[in-house]
């Protein structure tokens, strides 16, 4: 617990991570107009608070931090990150994509691999301190 209070970004991000992918494994496996549905009433609220949340964290830190480098990386993505709030067919994660189409398969992979990103980041900034 002490090296989370250490890294309280790190730790808020995954926080945010963790909230809306306790909602996506809920809605996993629904049919793709009903997941979508469930995103717009459930997901779609907390993935805008983390993104105004990340850009006021983001703006107050320094360039060179490691977790300001996985922020970035996220947002010049975010427009592809969010896609999976406006179809139901997309997955958050890259668990489908091996199978979907070349196109369909960037979503899904640029989704979950900024997603990954900050997640690894964070993750590890909570374990270094």
């Amino acid at each position: 617990m002490a090296k989370v209070a250490r890294a309280p970004l790190a730790a808020e991000a995954v926080r945010r991570i963790d909230a809306i992918f306790d909602v996506e494994r809920s809605i996993n496996g629904l049919p793709a107009e009903q997941r979508l549905a469930l995103r717009q009433t459930h997901v779609a609220p907390l993935v805008t608070d983390f993104e105004t949340w990340m850009r006021a964290a983001r703006g107050k830190m320094s360039r060179h931090a490691e977790v300001a480098k996985a922020m970035d990386y996220m947002l010049r993505r975010w427009d592809t990150f969010s896609q999976f709030l406006h179809d139901g067919r997309i997955c958050l994660t890259n668990n489908a994509a091996v199978s979907a189409p070349p196109r369909t398969s960037d979503i899904f992979s640029s989704a979950s691999c900024a997603i990954a990103s900050l997640a690894a980041t964070a993750g590890s900034a909570v374990l270094k301190r």
